[in-house]
């Protein structure tokens, strides 16, 4: 048994110890969820030396204080000791799902890249007015919440200032990390260059000849990557100049023919507008659904044609859902995965073990289904426990809340075994995916999710 996986069910300091999403070495990340209350989350845990545990629960105290809409919420932070060992841990929103997802399948178009940057650019750029670095920007932190694309902020540091503990390098992070392990604000620069070309390209750098493939060769991307993979720190754009670029080529004006100087009156100069930092003007949006009015101007409309269309479709769109609204004796179908951005998760690690699924449909596998492999038995976990009179109650209240599903408490046939609060059992992995995506819509926890035992 993995040293992690023995501490589901605990309760540390109020949060109860989940599955394990991510356990490499001395750093894992846990599902949580706060004791007595459905409010989910995710914990990084570090075990750490003791006189190393001041300083990290200093840096994720900075942390607590920042509000911004697209950077992932701290909810707790503190200390704990594990089998002797001691941890400090963190606890952030619980996301839904990450860019790795979607970029490790295919490349992303011109306009779903612009809705991912717009708020990362945003998110980084509060950052750098608190003079503080992100130091991981990488698909797996670029997290979806909801409607929301979110970065992580479990790995932020004050500019200048070292991490306590050592980070493993690679293609997102600038060269100079090689040499020291400070992270600055240059550096988030590289790593938002090496992440737009990784999701044009699925590559974190250009080909030979240093250019995108395709339209994106002579365009505002190539633009961006170019001044932003500099190998001198400052010779890189900066945030305000990536925005700009943007939003459109940088030319110069024309140079207008000579002409005799012809003396005029002196004009009174126009006061220019107080600049507004960038960061403060970009909402919180969905992933690659754009509603930005100077991007895509609403077009002139005919009302009264308007109104007799909107009618008709909103009939349309009343059969259409009475049609397909679902019944609690209605079999469940395979359905095709779900898109863009969660399980989300702090910073050196991928995000979301869930099947929350990359951008384009998915075949289900001719191996999936129940009758063809007995013991490919995929149940759908709501919660777990340590203890059953614990998962005995949850069940009890979920039986309560959503009588439309079948609610029971399992013990898997493992080693060390724990408690399953579980809405559906023995069944193919694509019916736990629907059963997983119509617990999640009808109002279940966002945790939800589908584990494979061989029996019981």
């Amino acid at each position: 048994m993995d040293f992690w996986e023995q501490f589901a069910g605990r309760v540390i300091d109020g949060w109860v110890l989940g599955r394990v999403l991510h356990a490499n070495g001395p750093i894992a990340i846990f599902a949580v969820q706060r004791e007595g209350r459905d409010e989910p989350g995710a914990m990084k845990v570090l075990l750490l030396r003791p006189v190393q545990i001041d300083d990290q629960l200093r840096q994720w105290e900075e942390t607590a204080k920042l509000e911004h809409p697209n950077l992932l919420r701290a909810l707790a932070h503190g200390s704990t000791e594990l089998e002797g060992a001691t941890a400090a841990y963190i606890v952030t929103e619980l996301a839904d799902d990450d860019l790795s997802t979607a970029v490790r399948d295919r490349r992303l178009t011109e306009k779903e890249t612009a809705e991912v940057l717009e708020p990362v650019l945003a998110a980084v750029s509060y950052l750098h007015s608190k003079v503080i670095v992100h130091g991981r920007i990488r698909p797996t932190n670029v997290l979806a919440l909801g409607d929301s694309v979110k970065l992580s902020s479990d790995s932020l540091l004050p500019e200048g200032q070292a991490p306590v503990y050592a980070r493993a390098s690679d293609g997102h992070d600038a060269p100079e990390l090689n040499k020291s392990v400070v992270p600055l604000a240059a550096g988030d620069v590289w790593s938002i260059g090496a992440l737009i070309c990784e999701a044009l390209t699925q590559r974190t750098t250009p080909g030979a000849d240093g250019k995108l493939p395709g339209a994106y060769g002579d365009g505002a991307y190539h633009d961006i990557i170019d001044h932003a993979l500099r190998e001198d720190p400052d010779q890189r754009w900066s945030l305000s100049e990536i925005r700009a670029r943007l939003k459109g080529p940088v030319t110069a004006p024309p140079v207008a023919a000579a002409t005799p100087i012809v003396p005029v009156a002196p004009v009174a100069a126009v006061p220019k507008p107080e600049a507004v930092p960038a960061f403060a003007t970009v909402p919180t949006r969905a992933p690659f659904k754009r509603r930005d009015p100077e991007v895509e101007p609403e077009p002139k409309r005919n009302w009264k044609y308007a109104a007799l269309g909107g009618a008709a479709a909103l009939i349309l769109l009343v059969v259409f859902l009475l049609a397909r609204k679902p019944r609690p004796d209605d079999p469940v179908a395979p359905v095709p995965a779900r898109s863009l951005p969660a399980a989300a998760a702090p910073s050196d690690v991928p995000a979301n073990p869930r099947p929350a699924a990359p951008l384009p449909q998915r075949k289900p596998s001719p191996l999936s289904a129940t009758t063809r492999n007995p013991a490919n038995r995929w149940y759908v976990v709501v919660a777990t426990y340590g203890r059953r009179q614990d998962a005995e109650r949850r069940a009890s209240r979920i039986a309560h809340k959503w009588p439309r599903f079948s609610v029971r408490v399992y013990e898997p046939p493992v080693d060390n075994p724990h408690h399953l609060v579980v809405i559906g059992e023995n069944l193919s992995r694509d019916q736990a995916y629907e059963l997983q995506r119509r617990a999640r819509a009808a109002g279940m926890p966002r945790d939800v999710y589908i584990r494979q035992f061989a029996g019981g």
